[in-house]
């Protein structure tokens, strides 16, 4: 066959791929737009930010979403990233998965060599199990995708004394603080900065948080709770997180389609 003849199949196949994919894209924006509108009208976003002493920057095309205040002299900022909505998916796929393997291979070590005959009453009986149980599963897959472990990172800084990072994860209205380091500001970097950055991976990042006295532990939950940071505000980022995500989604697509 000709080079030339190739050459013309190919852009052919090429314009035909494209078409496709450009359709199904534009499909799902669809499917996207209505999901958006659905979540912006259960979201109490703006109910939140009006009881609440935080401001939110969120910029569009970013994963990283910050939350601002000052109580007295201090600046505390809270920092999380929508990336933890695709790593639990992947964890989530990862469990299941092996959950399925072994419920196999159960299934396989306790199948009786012959079963018996079922009456059509015994039968409906067993369907009728079998669908609540997914019913069953679909509520608690249902609660799960609105409620996750969202990690957090909670700096409280005072003007030449320096700082608090609390690595916490929020889940279930429950801000569980992992892990709580000083940051002296004449031996740290700016926060932002990339030097930054790197000092804060080196640092000690304090004891294991759980293994430390009961009653500090609860200080420091109050030490929190008394800034803002509380059940209404662990409750509130998991949510803003699945709808930050289903935007910056919907953008991709949009942009795509476009280049495509």
């Amino acid at each position: 066959m000709p080079a030339q003849v190739n050459t013309s199949l190919g852009k052919i196949l090429l314009k035909k791929v494209e078409a496709q994919l450009k359709s199904k894209l534009q499909s799902e924006i669809s499917y996207e737009k209505q999901m958006r509108e659905t979540l912006d009208e259960l979201s109490g976003f703006e109910e939140f930010f009006k009881n609440s002493p935080f401001k939110i920057h969120d910029t569009e095309g970013h994963g990283v979403v910050t939350l601002t205040r000052q109580y007295g002299n201090e600046n505390i900022k809270i920092t999380f990233d929508i990336s933890d909505l695709q790593s639990r998916g992947q964890d989530d796929d990862l469990d299941r998965f092996e959950d399925e393997l072994e419920d196999e291979d159960e299934d396989e070590e306790s199948k009786p060599a012959r079963r018996p005959a079922q009456s059509d009453e015994e039968s409906d009986e067993d369907e009728d199990e079998n669908k609540n149980e997914n019913e069953n599963d679909d509520e608690d897959e249902d609660e799960e995708s609105r409620s996750f472990p969202l990690h957090c990172s909670i700096l409280v800084e005072k003007p030449n004394s320096g700082s608090l990072l609390f690595e916490t994860t929020a889940h279930e209205g429950v801000f569980i603080i992992d892990s709580v380091s000083f940051m002296n500001p004449n031996k740290i970097a700016p926060y932002e900065s990339a030097e930054g950055q790197y000092q804060r991976q080196v640092l000690y990042p304090g004891p294991d948080f759980r293994m430390i006295d009961q009653e500090i532990q609860t200080l420091f939950e109050g030490y929190l709770e008394v800034r803002g940071i509380n059940t209404a505000m662990a409750s509130f980022l998991p949510e803003y997180c699945v709808q930050k995500d289903q935007k910056e989604y919907l953008n991709w697509l949009k942009s795509v389609a476009n280049f495509v």
